[in-house]
Order: structure tokens, then sequence, then C-alpha cells
């Protein structure tokens, strides 16, 4: 696959995004501010980054160069959201789905090649999100994270539903990336 093909794809991984911007310009790009690397692209590709594909782009720069994904919670969602092809705002709150931070968390491992360590104030945002949605205990993908006190109940379906659609992001960006040669 083409770079210009992946840039015009909303659908793209942020992986791949990343992938082509460090091929074209080195490594040295990672480094640039968000409007410079949209120019370049332009300048290069004839396109327009899209908003979303440019948010999923310094998102995966992001999770790759500094820790903010693993400290900061408002990162963490707008990273999960950008990585789940949620546009964000920036301004209004859009808490996160159990499934956006699972899509989240399966970008970030590819993009770094190893598990985040996160924050407590991450990990306590995530058990709340899994609480509002019916988990007792935290899930077995992010088994780290703070739960509320509760009555235990089963989570086995509810883990591996998020296990399959971790699993499917996973193969489905290593397919991507495989794609670009």
């Amino acid at each position: 696959m083409l770079p210009a093909q992946v840039y015009k794809d909303q659908e793209a991984p942020a992986a791949a995004l990343m992938v082509c911007l460090i091929r074209r310009y080195g490594v040295e790009a990672l480094e640039w501010e968000p409007e410079v690397a949209r120019m370049q692209i332009k300048d290069d590709y004839g396109i327009e980054l899209s908003p979303l594909n440019s948010d999923k782009l310094q998102a995966a720069i992001q999770v790759l160069i500094d820790d903010n994904f693993e400290t900061d919670w408002l990162t963490f969602q707008n990273i999960c959201h950008a990585f789940s092809n949620v546009a964000d705002s920036f301004e209004d709150f859009d808490p996160l789905e159990p499934e956006e931070i699972i899509v989240g968390l399966a970008q970030a491992m590819l993009i770094r090649n190893d598990g985040p360590k996160f924050h407590d104030q991450i990990r306590a945002y995530v058990g709340q999100v899994f609480y509002n949605h019916g988990y007792s205990k935290a899930p077995e993908l992010f088994p780290s994270a703070i739960m509320p006190a509760c009555v235990p109940s089963d989570d086995t379906q509810k883990n591996k539903t998020m296990e399959e659609l971790f699993n499917f992001h996973m193969v489905r960006t290593t397919d991507y990336l495989e794609s670009l040669g």
C-alpha cells in the first residue's frame, strides 16, 4: 500500500500513519509540530490529512515519545478515542467506552512493542469505566485497573468479548502494517 493511500484511509491504524511518516521523513519527523507534518504531507502527496488522521498520527507519536499516555488520564482518553477512530472535540468530556480502552491498549502495545505501565490516575479511570459497564473486577486485559468496591459477578463473557476485540485489532493492525511492505 502506498503512503498516499494510507494518509487518505480514514480507517488506517495510527501505527501505519506513523510508519509512513517515519519512512519518508525519518525519525526527526517525530519532533515536528502537527501543522508541519500536515503541510509536508500536503506538499509531497497533495493530500489534506483529515483531522481524525492527524489526531491519530499525533497520538501514535505521543505514545512513542513520552509517557503522558500512561500518566495523564485526559491524554489517555484522547489517545484512546483517536486510536478508535473517534473524533474528539477536546472541549467536551466524552468518557471512554471499554472497547475504546482495549483498542487503545492494542495500538499502544504495537507502537511501543511493550505493555504500558499506567499511573494510578489511569488505572482508577479505567476501573471506573469498566465498573460503569458492569464489570465487578478488573478486566483480564487490564488487570491493574483500580475497581470500585462492588458485589462480585461473573465477568467471563465480557472478558472473552474484550479479548476477541483486542486480538482482532492486533491482527488487523499487524496485517495493515505488513501491507505497507
